[in-house]
């Protein structure tokens, strides 16, 4: 399309900050599976030097993981509410992560299904507007979204934040349907509306329409870079290999950039609560059945 470009072997991509609005908000790569030339310890410094070009690594739960495993381990997040969707192969709804970037780099794909979908929240957001501007209203007003028993010491188990907020000439977005609806097991947690449920039902519709969502099937030695203020990502289900040693196994980096650290004052408390991970690792949270859906 008019909005992307294939960059050849040998050719080189700058990514220009266009008065602090990013050129480019997703980027694949495709390394021709360096799973052949390099070790996996290797590989993920491979990882790691890339993340420190583009900015500050944060913890990716309260074990304090800097690299992530997407992989599945038997959990299941529609049963616990401590579990995380990256640990199953389970579908996972479009979300954004709790930083300003994500990157996943493929070790090993499924035997087949998860793909990788993503969609323009700045988009949808947009085409709200133009079909429902009534219900538009309702993702610019506070939700309590759920932390799965991840919370900093002492801090409420949830975090109070819109889906969208326009801050210094940007749309920011910060969404996750099943944590929105999740947070509805707080008893502090205001009552969500019908509107606010067909609202926020309605940015997953449309980000799971062919009108705004890319596939991508990982390969070996792929890497996807995405904005997570302006790209919602998911996840199909897959089915895994029954060789321990080709299950399907994602590294992953969430990274905080200078180009957005100017933000939104409620960010602030999960940016704190990402660094709290990683700098205060505490033992994995115990199970917490699911009270709300």
């Amino acid at each position: 399309g008019p909005w992307s470009r294939v960059v050849a072997a040998g050719q080189t991509l700058r990514i220009v900050d266009l008065e602090g609005n990013q050129a480019v908000d997703c980027v694949l790569h495709d390394a021709h599976d360096p799973v052949e030339r390099y070790s996996a310890d290797d590989i993920t410094m491979i990882l790691w030097g890339i993340g420190t070009y583009l900015g500050e690594a944060a913890g990716q739960n309260r074990m304090g993981d800097v690299i992530g495993h997407v992989t599945d381990i038997g959990r299941n997040w529609a049963k616990d509410n401590h579990d995380r969707g990256y640990q199953t192969r389970s579908f996972l709804p479009f979300h954004c992560d709790k930083t300003d970037a994500v990157a996943l780099l493929c070790l090993h794909p499924s035997k087949s299904g998860g793909s990788s979908c993503i969609a323009s929240s700045v988009a949808i957001h947009n085409e709200i507007l133009a079909r429902r501007p009534d219900l538009l209203e309702s993702l610019y007003r506070p939700f309590y979204v759920d932390l799965r028993g991840e919370e900093m010491e002492g801090e409420k188990p949830y975090n109070i934040q819109p889906v969208f907020t326009w801050y210094k000439q940007r749309l920011f977005t910060r969404y996750g349907r099943k944590y929105i609806k999740t947070g509805q097991r707080f008893d502090d947690a205001p009552r969500l509306s019908p509107d606010d449920i067909a609202v926020v039902d309605m940015v997953h519709d449309f980000a799971a329409s062919d009108k705004f969502r890319l596939d991508m099937e990982f390969q070996c030695g792929d890497i996807q870079i995405l904005n997570n203020h302006a790209i919602l990502h998911s996840r199909t289900e897959y089915e895994d290999w029954p060789e321990p040693e080709r299950k399907r196994h994602l590294l992953r980096l969430l990274l905080f950039t200078p180009g957005f650290a100017d933000m939104p004052e409620h960010y602030r408390t999960i940016y704190e609560t990402a660094r709290d991970w990683r700098d205060n690792p505490r033992l994995a949270a115990a199970a917490a059945p699911i009270a709300a859906e």
